[in-house]
Formats: structure tokens, C-alpha cells, sequence
């Protein structure tokens, strides 16, 4: 995470003139430096990795015990927990500022926004928890007596979770960055502030949890695409209303927020 990123990027949006073109080459270059900056830690990939392969792999081996036991929309609503949790703890968006070090403090004095740069991190942030859901996704649908509607609402409303709980991350992590570290370990390993995205977790994916059972074993007697639907509606409204919460209150100063950075 050298400084010599930011200073790259900083030449790159400078050598463009003005337009469509500088704002697609600027995003571009940010991008870059996100993934650039991710692959060369061994930390940070560790714990992606963990967090791309763990969901899947739980989702469907207790999708399929649930189901035996109970009925589909259990193993639903089991999923829908697990997911949300994991998600939350995507260590990329938590340490979206702190992992850059004393690279973030070089990039205040580049020609850069601070929203252009908080909106690649989480850009970034969200590819990968958009691996966990699409992954977690498909281990669903090989969950035995999961319909495509149920497949469809789980996708839907954990890939608009997904966007909401990464800014939700990168934001919290721009109020107060640990940007002075000689090794990124120092960070991940004594970052106590990844498990508030978690507990958070709980609050939307209880509320789905919840509903979810219940609609499947009251409703037990309907239609499984009826009950699909309500399932449908459900989750795409808690998170939906997720998302709102999180932009609402993510509308602070940016600008500000970034030239605090010290």
C-alpha cells in the first residue's frame, strides 16, 4: 500500500483534460489501486478469501439439514443470517482508509475528491461481497426444494445488502482511520471495530430470519411460489430500508471527513 499509488493516480487524473473521458480514467485508476493494494497483502486476501468461500459451504450443508428436518423456507431463512453476517465482516470495507496508511495522507494533497475515492472503495468492497452472495446463491439453488423465486429474493435483497452494509463500512472506517502502522497485521489483527458491522447484522437478519420460518412452517399448506413471493417482498423491504438508513446517514462531509485525516 506504498504511497507511490496514490502519487500514480494523482499524474493519471491530472494528465486528463476535462469530461466523461478524465471522470472514466479517474475511476478506472482508483479501482486499480484498490485491487492493486488488496493482492499485495497476503492479510487482506486471507480473510476475502474466508469470506467468499465460508458462505456457500455453510448455506448449503445446513440448507440441506434444514430441509430434511423442516422445509425449505427454514433452510431460507438460516441462509439469510449467515449471509448477512458475513458479509459485515468484509475486512476490506472495514479498513477501507486505515489499510492505505500514510498513503491516504498523501492523497489529500492530490487533485482527487474524497467521494471519488470513498466510491471506489466501496465499489471494491462490493465486488467481493458480490462473489459471496452470486456464490452463496448458487449453493442454494442445490439446496433440495429451494423454487426460483426463493433463489431470486435471496439474490436480490443480499446484493442490495451487500452495497448498503460495504458503504455503511467504508464510511464508519473515514471517521476514524488508523493510518499510522509499519505493518498492515497491526491493523486487521487489534481491529475490535469489525465486529460492530456484525452485531449490526443481526438487526436485518433476524428481521428476515424470523418472518422467513414463519411463513414457512404457518403457511406450510400454500403454495410454495405464494409463499415465495411474500418471501420476496419481505427481504427486498428490510433491505431495502437497510439501504436507505445506511445513505441517510452516510451523507456527512466527505470532504471534510478526508482533510480530518492525520
Amino acid at each position: 500500500i506504498s504511497q507511490g499509488v496514490y502519487e500514480n493516480n494523482g499524474s493519471t487524473a491530472s494528465s486528463k483534460k476535462q469530461g466523461e473521458v478524465k471522470q472514466a480514467s479517474l475511476k478506472k485508476a482508483l479501482i486499480r489501486k484498490e485491487f492493486s493494494s488488496i493482492l499485495r497483502s497476503s492479510n487482506l486476501l486471507i480473510q476475502s478469501g474466508m469470506m467468499v468461500i465460508l458462505p456457500p459451504i455453510l448455506i448449503f450443508f445446513l440448507g440441506t439439514i434444514q430441509v430434511k428436518a423442516t422445509n425449505s423456507f427454514v433452510a431460507i431463512a438460516v441462509a439469510e443470517l449467515i449471509i448477512k453476517l458475513m458479509t459485515s465482516s468484509n475486512t476490506i470495507s472495514i479498513l477501507a482508509v486505515s489499510r492505505d496508511g500514510e498513503g491516504a495522507l498523501i492523497a489529500k494533497t492530490m487533485p482527487i475528491s474524497a467521494e471519488q475515492i470513498l466510491w471506489s472503495k466501496i465499489f471494491v468492497g462490493f465486488v467481493f461481497s458480490a462473489i459471496t452472495v452470486t456464490l452463496s446463491t448458487v449453493a442454494l439453488a442445490f439446496v433440495g426444494g429451494v423454487n426460483v423465486l426463493q433463489v431470486l429474493g435471496f439474490f436480490l435483497s443480499n446484493i442490495l445488502y451487500a452495497w448498503a452494509v460495504n458503504r455503511f463500512c467504508v464510511y464508519r472506517d473515514l471517521k476514524k482511520p488508523r493510518v499510522h502502522w509499519k505493518n498492515i497485521q497491526e491493523i486487521i489483527k487489534n481491529n475490535f471495530s469489525s465486529v460492530i458491522p456484525m452485531l449490526l447484522a443481526f438487526i436485518p437478519g433476524l428481521l428476515v430470519m424470523g418472518p422467513t420460518m414463519v411463513f414457512g412452517l404457518v403457511l406450510s399448506n400454500l403454495n410454495t411460489y405464494a409463499i415465495g413471493a411474500i418471501y420476496i417482498a419481505t427481504t427486498l423491504l428490510i433491505s431495502g430500508v437497510y439501504y436507505a438508513i445506511v445513505k441517510l446517514t452516510t451523507k456527512n462531509n466527505v470532504e471534510e471527513l478526508w482533510d480530518r485525516i492525520e
